[in-house]
Parts: C-alpha cells; sequence; structure tokens
C-alpha cells in the first residue's frame, strides 16, 4: 500500500511480518517513467508506508535500487537479514535504507550483513530516531562521493 493511495496514511499495510522470504533481481533500467531514476525504484523489500512492519530472516540480492529500504514508514525492522550486490544503473544501491521523506522514523536495523552494494551498506537516508545495532558491512562498490560502508547522523 502507497501513501499515495486514497487511503488513511499507516492504517492499511501496518503490523506485517515477512519472515524467512528471497527477493532478487528486482530490476526496472531502462523504463520511461518521469521522476524516477533509471534503475532507482526497484527495491528488494520496499516498506513505504505503514506502522510497525517487521522483515526478519530475509535475503535481497541483485536489485537494482536497495536491498532493503523503509522509506515513508514509522517503527520498522529490520532484523538478521541479509543484502548484497543491490544498485544497477542509477539506482541507489544501499544495502539497508532505514527512513527517507517525513514520516520516516522509529526504524530498527539489528543482526544485519550487507556487502558488495554499490552504495553504502547502512545508511539512516534522514529516518528520523533510527538505530542500527550488531551489524556488520564488507567490500561495499562505494559509487558516488561518499565512499563509507555505514552513513548516520550524529547528534
Amino acid at each position: 500500500m502507497s501513501p499515495y493511495e486514497a487511503y488513511p496514511y499507516g492504517e492499511y499495510g501496518s503490523w506485517n511480518t515477512l519472515r524467512n522470504c528471497i527477493t532478487h533481481h528486482n530490476f526496472d533500467e531502462g523504463l520511461e517513467i518521469p521522476g524516477f531514476a533509471n534503475g532507482g525504484n526497484a527495491d528488494g523489500f520496499s516498506i513505504s508506508s505503514g506502522e510497525g512492519n517487521v522483515v526478519t530472516h530475509c535475503l535481497a540480492y541483485t536489485n537494482s535500487d536497495d536491498g532493503f529500504d523503509c522509506w515513508r514508514s514509522t517503527n520498522t525492522s529490520f532484523l538478521y537479514s541479509l543484502s548484497f550486490t543491490n544498485g544497477v544503473a542509477d539506482g541507489n544501491g544501499s544495502g539497508f535504507k532505514a527512513g527517507g521523506l517525513e514520516p520516516s522514523m522509529g526504524a530498527v536495523v539489528e543482526h544485519c550483513i550487507a556487502y558488495g552494494n554499490t552504495k553504502r551498506a547502512f545508511t539512516y537516508n534522514s529516518g528520523e530516531n533510527v538505530r542500527f545495532s550488531y551489524n556488520t558491512s564488507r567490500s561495499q562498490h562505494r559509487r558516488g562521493r561518499n565512499k563509507c560502508s555505514f552513513f548516520f547522523r550524529y547528534f
């Protein structure tokens, strides 16, 4: 459910658990859609609305955008999951993206592993009150100017 639908935000698509799922090779490079980057709208797991959703023990690889993304959701958790080789064409290529535009807040990313993604392994992506704990990153391709595996805002 998208926050752009005619339903009240957060009322639908909340309090779901995705467990033991695999997503790979989601790919939108070459699509001519105004306002979207070439390859930048095909995440492995995209929780783009709702409250309290949990993604646990999941795998996302070789998607044209991010592996895991909780843009515009609140209190989403990514737990015990693996993300690798994401980011094709102009896709962001982050392993775990924990936030975005308002109302993004309260994301939790724990016990996750990211490697070989084209940008960052873990990023708060302007989410508020984001928590990263016990995560591991290795060998990001680090496309672009920011060449770090973890990108956080310090208070």
